[in-house]
């Protein structure tokens, strides 16, 4: 169990974390919130890229999202890139310049 924790560890990339939050105008930016509060908190990104798509079957029915990586450049030399599963933010990663 420790090696496979370890090896998990190594395969990670330098200088990238994943985050839970992200912090915009005041207030917090999570997981599941919707584009529309992202733009309204945190402003226009400086980069927009779609990244693939993703199926997801709900209620018996097949969904296909758009993945969508919104990068914002937040200064002391690190960069926070939101990424979105359709509407929703999917995860919120952190990465240095």
């Amino acid at each position: 169990m420790l090696l496979l924790l370890l090896l998990l560890i190594a395969f990670v990339p330098y200088g990238e974390c994943k985050d839970a939050s992200l912090r915009c105008s005041n207030t917090f930016i999570d997981t599941g919130d919707s584009r529309a509060r992202v733009l309204f908190k945190c402003g226009e990104p400086v980069q927009r890229e779609v990244i693939g798509y993703i199926d997801s079957r709900e209620n018996g029915d097949l969904i296909e999202y758009v993945m969508e990586a919104w990068t914002y450049d937040s200064g002391a030399a690190r960069f926070h890139i939101i990424i979105f599963k359709g509407n929703r933010v999917y995860n919120i990663e952190s990465e240095m310049k």
